[in-house]
């Protein structure tokens, strides 16, 4: 089979193949791009996670030393814990192995509540998949959950590590919504 071409079909594919090439390695530093932030905010609330489970630790010392009990201890870290906070809102919150919520900053009312069986929007089980991360050494979730009391739910990714001296679950979740939404305006631009 030959192909015959006139000028103007060697002019347009002379044209075609660099703009096609243009918008495909454009698309992919897009998506690029996305990826990096994505693992920005990964690195960002696994340290976040890993600063909390350092004032644990502090505290644990404290009493293994004998400067102030176990209960003291305890309860003079989850204060500490409970007030972190950091970009719009975000905050540290802590499990025990069996899902009771110990440390909940914005809405401290919710400590105490067996929440293993919280699902969200999806159908996912959220709490015992961190507990299930944590077990396994650490990780992230992803989940939906809405932002603020009234607000719809939007997708979420938390960091989570284990505290076994004091059977505990650390984690921090950031919405992710506005990754996407970055994602989205690049790629139309």
């Amino acid at each position: 089979m030959q192909l015959n071409l006139n000028a103007r079909g060697k002019i347009l594919i002379a044209v075609l193949i660099p703009v096609l090439s243009m918008v495909f390695f454009a698309l992919l530093g897009v998506y690029n791009e996305r990826d990096a932030v994505l693992q920005g905010r990964k690195e960002h609330v696994r340290q976040s996670v890993e600063a909390a489970v350092s004032i644990l630790e502090h505290y644990r010392l404290e009493a293994e030393q004998g400067k102030i009990s176990q209960t003291e201890a305890m309860e003079r870290a989850k204060a500490d814990v409970r007030a972190i906070r950091f970009g719009k809102g975000d905050y540290v919150f802590i499990y025990n192995s069996a899902g009771i919520m110990l440390v909940l900053g914005p809405k401290i009312s919710n400590e105490g509540l067996d929440r293993s069986q919280e699902k969200d929007p999806s159908g996912k089980l959220y709490v015992r998949e961190f507990l299930d991360v944590a077990k396994a050494g650490g990780g992230f979730v992803s989940y939906i959950y809405p932002r603020g009391a009234q607000g719809a739910p939007i997708p979420k990714l938390a960091a989570l590590l284990p505290y076994p001296a004091w059977d505990m679950v650390v984690g921090c979740g950031v919405y992710i919504d506005d990754v996407d939404e970055a994602f989205r305006a690049i790629a139309l631009r």
